[in-house]
Order: C-alpha cells, then structure tokens, then sequence
C-alpha cells in the first residue's frame, strides 16, 4: 500500500518538476538586463563647426572713429563710459556710433553722412513729439514711453546726428544736450575736413606765399585769390557714400561752377586727386561725370570726360554740351 501511494505521489509531482525545469531554462537563456549592444563605431566624420557670424560693428577710439567715418563725435558734459564705435554695413559709408552714461542714464549718439538739410520725418519705433533747432540746425524730437533722441543735420558737414536717452528723455533736455554737443563739434574741428577748411581760410585772411600754397596742396587760383570769389562745398559727386571736399568759383545762380580742387577720403585720409587754374578747371555733370574744361586764349575750350572711382579719375568717352554742367552752391570761405 505504501508503494502505491509513493508511486501516486510521483505521478503528481512530475508535471510541477516539468514546469520549474522549463522555468530555470529560460531565465538560464535570456540576456541579463543591463548588457546592451556596444554601439556601432562612427565611420563619418563630424560636421564641421558654423563660423562665428562677422560683427558689423567695429569697437574703436576717438581718433579711430574719424579715420574709419570721418566723423567726430563727443559726449556731452559729465557723461562716463564712453565707448566708440562704427557700423559697417555693406558699401555704405560707415556710421559713427557713441554710446555713453549720464547720471546713470544709458545714451548715444549716432552720426552718418545725409543728403539734405532736414532730418527725414519718420522714426520706426518712436513717435515724433517736438520740433525744435539745435544750433542753426532744424532738430526733431521722437519719444517712445520715457525714451527718446532727437536728431538734426548739419547742412555744412552733410552728416545726420542723433542724439538719444533711455530714460528721461524730454524735448527740452534732448534740445539742451543736442545744442551743447553741437557747439562743441562745431569748435573742436568736427570732421576731417574743417583742418585743411580752416587752414585754406586763414592764407585768405592773410595773404598767400607762394611757399604756403604749394604746401597746402591747393590751387594755383589761390594765388590770385583778390581777384575770384572762391568757395567751398561738401558733396558725394558720384554717389559712393564718401562726400567730397570741392573749392571753386562761386558762379552766378544757373551758370556752370569752375572746380579748382577735389579732395576725398580713402582708407581713412585726405587725398587730393584732382587741381587746376582760372584755365584748366573742373566741371560737374549730373551724373557724376567731371569733365576737365582748358582753354588757352579765353574762347576756344577743349572738354575731356572722366569717371571718377574710388578716389581716382578714369578717362572716359561721353558727350558733352554746356547745358549738362551743374550749377554748385559754393559757400564762401569763413572770414
């Protein structure tokens, strides 16, 4: 009887025994959880690194900013931490840049060359809130909240000012601060024009030498300079975004203006590419085209077209007729 039972008992543990058997077997087989697949090797090489994008504002120094701009800038009275600067954009002339503190209050001013003798009547950000003059300068005030500049251009330079606040910015202390930095530019030589102007005007008042003239690099007219009404104007005459210096005869309204001296800026310096005489002068046409005009017995004159590019005259082929030349607005000499 007991082996009966014995065998019973066998017969009904084996299909347990079975199933644990087939339990252990799988665990025995399957991979243990925190082994993965090594990673595949890379076989391409990285991407090369973007390029640091160019900054089109350059950090510069007073006397940097008018070589790179030729434009002075100063910061009003008591401002601190003035720091220089122009911006490069494309092929345009630069703009000169001055940002400063006053009392605490972040400012700047920024200067570039402009054609015309008001500041244009539009601001994106900002609404126009005042008109008011800045020196002899017709100034216009745009605010936004407590924020503000107000701008001007100075005719004689051809440069468009602004000057700004960001806080605290009031028609009347814009005015005040514009007027006073407007003074100082106009006597501290605010360009890199007014040296060779101011020094052009005193051997006028004095009298010129044979040796000065020669020194000066200007016109041989100058020696005769009783007998002309010489002038000067400031004019990009070929729409490079460089203005030119030019001394010549202040003409009868509508009359063709003689050119004696054309003066430029290149990498920064004065260059004096062109000069003549009573006889052998310059003339402008409305393209931009000067044309050399010599005569020998006051009647007969004999034209020759030219380009002129990145500071040079190029000889050129155009047609010519008196009616094409332009009337200049020469401004007389100071004194």
């Amino acid at each position: 009887m007991k082996k009966k039972l014995l065998v019973w008992t066998l017969l009904l543990l084996l299909p347990v025994l079975a199933a644990c058997n087939a339990a252990e077997t799988a665990v025995a087989t399957e991979a243990p959880a925190e082994i993965t697949q090594a990673p595949a090797e890379e076989t391409e090489p990285p991407a090369p690194a973007t390029p640091e994008p160019v900054s089109p504002i350059h950090k510069t120094d007073a006397e940097g900013l008018i070589k790179a701009t030729g434009i002075a800038l100063i910061a009003p009275e008591g401002a601190e931490n003035a720091v220089y600067s122009y911006l490069q954009n494309g092929q345009e002339r630069p703009t000169a840049r001055l940002k400063f503190t006053l009392d605490g209050v972040d400012g700047w001013i920024y200067a570039k060359p402009y054609a015309g003798f008001a500041p244009p009547d539009t601001a994106a950000l900002y609404q126009k809130s005042a008109e008011t003059m800045v020196g002899e300068c017709r100034g216009i005030v745009y605010t936004r909240e407590d924020a503000g500049y107000i701008a001007w251009v100075d005719a004689d330079s051809g440069v468009l000012y602004e000057l700004g606040l960001s806080a605290g910015a009031s028609a009347e202390k814009l005015a005040a601060l514009a007027g006073a930095v407007y003074a100082e530019l106009r006597g501290s030589g605010y360009d890199a024009y007014t040296e060779l102007l101011d020094r052009v005007a005193q051997g006028i008042r004095d009298g010129w030498s044979h040796e000065s003239v020669d020194d000066l690099g200007v016109s041989e007219a100058f020696k005769r300079v009783q007998n002309l009404n010489l002038g000067w104007l400031r004019k990009d005459i070929n729409g490079d975004g460089t203005e030119e210096l030019l001394f010549g005869a202040i003409a009868e309204e509508g009359e063709p203006s003689p050119i004696y001296d054309i003066y430029t800026m290149l990498d920064g310096e004065i260059i004096h590419p062109a000069t003549g005489r009573e006889i052998n002068y310059w003339l402008l046409m409305w393209d931009g085209t000067l044309v050399n005009e010599f005569t020998s017995n006051g009647w007969d004159r004999y034209r020759t077209p030219y380009g002129f590019f990145n500071g040079k005259l190029v000889q050129t082929v155009r047609q010519t007729d008196s009616g094409d030349f332009l009337w200049l607005p020469f401004q007389p000499f100071p004194g």
